[in-house]
């Protein structure tokens, strides 16, 4: 990776990190803001949504905490395999070529492929922050329409 590629990374990164913590607060931060507030919770009660727009945020939530976990994982995958690739190369030659050892080494292999391979898929990430975008405007809009309906009653 070039200097310049490494820059566009951490600058990638750092706004990946302030747009899945803007979402996960987003996200908690709306429902506590509906439970909190009492005209805001007895408006969406009384509208029908409340468990429709608790849903929506949660969902949302969800989605970014299961890809944040997966990238985890998939990361460490890449980490483990980066770090043990030449001793588990030794291991391998060294052990008696069972049909054991030799499986465990095919399951390592593809392990190892499908890491090196999901880490390069950005469209992953961008579905999830553009899933959990289309799941907070909806619920969102549905507070705004419900609360508004609310005060030009009162």
């Amino acid at each position: 990776m070039s200097a310049t590629s490494d820059g566009h990374y951490k600058v990638y990164e750092e706004h990946m990190k302030t747009l899945r913590a803007w979402f996960v607060a987003y996200g908690v931060g709306g429902p506590v803001l509906f439970v909190t507030q009492q005209d805001f919770a007895a408006t969406l009660v009384d509208s029908g949504l409340s468990q429709v727009v608790g849903v929506l945020f949660l969902v949302g939530v969800l989605l970014q905490a299961l890809v944040a976990l997966f990238n985890k994982w998939v990361n460490w995958g890449l980490y483990f395999f980066d770090e043990d690739d030449t001793d588990t190369r030794s291991v391998v030659e060294t052990v008696e070529t069972s049909s054991d050892a030799v499986e465990t080494e095919m399951q390592s292999q593809k392990l190892k492929r499908f890491c090196e391979s999901y880490s390069s898929k950005v469209w992953v990430d961008i579905l999830a922050d553009l899933a959990t975008l289309v799941l907070f405007a909806i619920a969102t809009v549905l507070v705004l329409i419900e609360v508004s309906r609310g005060a030009s009653a009162a």
